[in-house]
Formats: structure tokens, sequence, C-alpha cells
């Protein structure tokens, strides 16, 4: 395990933190950047005319591709309830979980998975 200096995880947060509170569908750029660097990524339908529709992916990290049982269970429940309800598996041992709301991404992501939330990219914070 890497040790980081004290504050470096603010680093990884600005903007995002405070994008994640707005009222808009979508992130701004330097927020799609720094998204990244947490398993995530913004995306639209672009088969939609007019305004675009955004929403967010989700991924997992699952070292030497273990997966308990309760961990699929609360994935497939969260593609349900947040997603487009698909769970998707991939040759690097993730899941992804396509068709987050931004709205959706702190509150509800936290409340569900909070026995797992070490395992989902995207970390919920306290307060």
């Amino acid at each position: 395990m890497i040790d980081l200096p004290l504050g470096f995880d603010m680093v990884l947060r600005y903007p995002l933190d405070e994008e994640l509170l707005t009222e808009s569908p979508n992130v701004n750029e330097s927020a799609v950047q720094l998204i990244k660097f947490h398993g995530s990524y913004q995306q639209y339908n672009r088969e939609q005319r007019g305004g675009r529709s955004y929403s967010f992916m989700l991924r997992t990290k699952n070292p030497s591709g273990k997966v308990p049982n309760q961990l699929y269970l609360t994935m497939d429940d969260l593609a349900d309830e947040f997603g487009i309800g698909t769970l998707r598996l991939t040759t690097r041992q993730t899941f992804q979980l396509h068709g987050v709301l931004k709205h959706d991404l702190k509150t509800k992501r936290s409340r569900s998975a909070a026995p797992y939330a070490k395992r989902l990219s995207l970390r919920a914070r306290d307060g």
C-alpha cells in the first residue's frame, strides 16, 4: 500500500465534490478528467436528439477477481435501482454499472453499498 502525503486526497476530489452538489445533470470538464481516477466516467446517449441525457458508469475493483456473494447481490440491486438494470462483468475483473444519474452518485450509493464502499471506485464520504 502507498502512503500519500497528508491532504493529497483533496487533490483527487476538487472540483469533483463541488460538481456533484450542483443541480446540472453533468459535471464540468475538470471533473470529467478527475472522475476517471476514481474508476468512473460520464456518458450520454448519442442517439438522442436535442439536449444530452447524461449518466455515469461506476466500476468496482475486485483484486484477483474475488467477489463475495453479498457484493454481487448488492451490485445487482444497485443496477436495478440506480442504473439501467444491467451489470457488466469485464475481462479486467470488474463490475461496471451504467446509467447512474448524477444525483444518485453520492447519496443512494453510500446508503445501498455502505458495507462494500471500500470495493467501489467512487467511495462515499460522510458529510
